[in-house]
């Protein structure tokens, strides 16, 4: 469950489980997700299970007989596509998932908001909210991780656009910068809309 593949090809003739279900339940995987690519191949050639392959979240549907040549190429090229996007995703300053800043949006983010702190004297704060473990077993982390999202919205709606406000190596984490200028410290004039 930790690997994030660069293609996941599934076949038809899945015994313990519905090709078209595994490919859905994959696509709501967090680590794979929708920039993952899917290729279902099927001895089934009708437009009906074609369609229900797209619609489940297949990036391809292959009939067999296949050209090994040619599903060699397409895989190379949806490999190529994920990496793109993993690298475009990796530079990139937000989280895709939660919306919040990533390591490297805190870090910036941070180091901006620190730099004006430092200018006008003023106190930072910074609260780190980390997802444990249940002691007793209470909340799995799969349950843990598909409420990261929805706490995501949650901290966005709550904070100010001032406040950074990201997650990091499955850390939610807020750094928040201090009170507006005046003092009033439960104010909160740079709140974004709800």
């Amino acid at each position: 469950r930790r690997a994030s593949p660069d293609v996941i090809m599934l076949h038809d003739d899945l015994t313990d489980y519905g090709v078209l279900d595994l490919c859905v339940r994959i696509r709501g995987e967090g680590r794979i997700g929708l920039t993952t690519p899917v290729v279902v191949v099927s001895t089934d050639p009708t437009r009906t299970r074609r369609i229900a392959a797209y619609k489940a979240g297949a990036w391809e549907y292959i009939v067999l007989p296949l050209d090994p040549e040619v599903l060699l190429l397409r895989l190379e090229t949806f490999a190529r596509a994920r990496r793109e996007v993993e690298r475009v995703s990796e530079a990139a300053l937000l989280d895709l998932e939660t919306g919040l800043y990533n390591g490297a949006g805190i870090a910036r983010r941070s180091e901006e908001v620190a730099s004006d702190a430092r200018r006008r004297h003023d106190p930072l704060s910074c609260v780190a909210l980390i997802p444990q473990p249940g002691t007793n077993g209470s909340i799995s982390r799969s349950t843990r991780e598909s409420m990261v999202p929805e706490f995501g919205r949650l901290i966005r709606r709550s904070a100010r656009i001032s406040d950074v406000m990201g997650r990091s190596d499955g850390a939610v984490m807020i750094i928040a910068p201090a009170t507006p200028s005046g003092g009033g410290g439960s104010e909160r004039p740079d709140r974004p809309p709800s």
